[in-house]
């Protein structure tokens, strides 16, 4: 089986950092620096999954998940948030799952995997 290939869209670079460094064994990770980049990302190239951060002063991850329901309806999301509504706020927008900042990165491993273990793989 292929490995899963995670966009990871977040405004703080030291949570890029960190996501990465957790998910690099079992996954591959691209990172996207805030909301445009993640826009242009998803609509140049294909992932098993996302990891989207919510607030962001460029193009924040309401905006993502209205392109991704519109475009990539099939992709499975996972948000990220410091607000304290984070699992409302994903169940309304239609991510698959939620964690809420500041999380346990250890966790995030075994998170993903289940959000990819559909057994559909990114590439064509």
């Amino acid at each position: 089986m292929a490995v899963k290939r995670i966009l990871v869209v977040d405004d703080h670079q030291d949570s890029l950092d960190l996501v990465r460094e957790a998910l690099s064994e079992s996954f591959d990770v691209v990172l996207a620096h805030g909301g445009a980049e993640g826009l242009r990302s998803l609509e140049r190239e294909r992932f098993d999954a996302l990891m989207l951060d919510l607030t962001m002063p460029d193009v924040d991850g309401f905006d993502v998940m209205q392109f991704v329901s519109a475009n990539l309806p099939d992709l499975p999301v996972m948000l990220t948030s410091a607000l304290p509504n984070v699992e409302r706020i994903a169940k309304q927008l239609g991510a698959r799952d939620w964690v809420t900042k500041p999380y346990r990165i250890q966790l995030l491993p075994q998170k993903l995997r289940l959000l990819t273990a559909d057994g559909r793989d990114a590439k064509p």
